[in-house]
């Protein structure tokens, strides 16, 4: 598949993830970490690898809810712990605004 084929995709499944956010935290959460990560970095990530990026390269105030998120996908969690309805707002915008930044 061309590169500029499946940034197109992926960047197009980032609008889904964020509506996901409320019905799988963990996957919405993961899966926008790993969109990002490939936009910034070219690598295929997995959910768990992106997770980790994330909390090296995502503002400071959304590194809870990341870290939260490997936590249940590692499984040293069942649930998060951080799972709030308005952290998973601003973390769907603010991943977004750093997805769709990414637009060429």
């Amino acid at each position: 598949m061309p590169e500029e084929d499946f940034r197109s995709s992926i960047m197009s499944d980032s609008n889904y993830c964020v509506n996901a956010l409320h019905s799988n935290p963990v996957y919405g959460v993961l899966t926008l970490s790993r969109v990002l990560s490939y936009l910034e970095t070219g690598e295929i990530l997995s959910k768990r690898e992106a997770g980790l990026w994330a909390l090296q390269n995502i503002p400071a105030e959304l590194h809870a809810i990341v870290n939260s998120a490997v936590e249940v996908y590692e499984g040293s969690r069942t649930e998060m712990a951080v799972l709030n309805e308005e952290d998973l707002v601003q973390y769907g915008k603010r991943l977004s605004e750093m997805i769709d930044s990414h637009r060429r």
